[in-house]
């Protein structure tokens, strides 16, 4: 399989669409993290688009579940889901469509319809592209829950205006992910 990850909107293990890529992070034309990506300006209209989110609590994923099919959330606004987008990170596009992460709180329920369920435990239920493209979110996930504050002045961090990457607000810290 080429770096390209494959991702699906309605994950079955037995039907795998040939067609559908996820494109590798060092190949994002206008990449930005948080409210800072190419989706502001549709935003700004009135018109967000729909998402594909990676909802991740710990190690595990937000997902629902119909026998082994899988679905993950696609919507403009995950608020109705009980999750902020606040600290949000753009991960690529799946035929134009953004895919998000965003890290819940630890202890946060999976609203009515949804579980959270282990992404490891999950690992045979998954294409291998998909697998990678969920490590891909928990890394990131982790990263921003990690680093809220500071690990300098320990001040509170927020999104650097086009990268990735926290910067602290009082001292002006970096930390980016690994």
């Amino acid at each position: 399989m080429d770096p390209a990850w494959v991702i699906l909107n309605h994950f079955n293990k037995n039907r795998l669409p040939a067609t559908v890529h996820f494109v590798p992070l060092p190949s994002f034309a206008s990449f930005a993290p948080g409210g800072e990506t190419e989706d502001s300006s549709s935003a700004a209209r009135g018109a967000a688009p729909a998402a594909l989110w990676f909802i991740i609590r710990g190690s595990d994923l937000l997902v629902s579940r119909s026998g082994e099919s899988f679905d993950l959330p696609r919507a403009a606004d995950i608020s109705p889901l009980g999750f902020g987008a606040e600290r949000s990170h753009l991960m690529g596009r799946l035929d134009g469509t953004p895919c998000r992460v965003v890290a819940a709180p630890l202890k946060a329920e999976a609203p009515a319809g949804w579980t959270f369920e282990s992404v490891r435990g999950l690992f045979s239920a998954f294409p291998d592209g998909f697998f990678g493209a969920a490590a891909r979110a928990l890394g990131i996930a982790g990263w921003d829950r990690e680093h809220r504050f500071c690990g300098v002045c320990g001040s509170p961090t927020a999104l650097k205006r086009g990268e990735r990457a926290l910067e602290c607000t009082a001292c002006g810290h970096l930390a980016s992910p690994r």
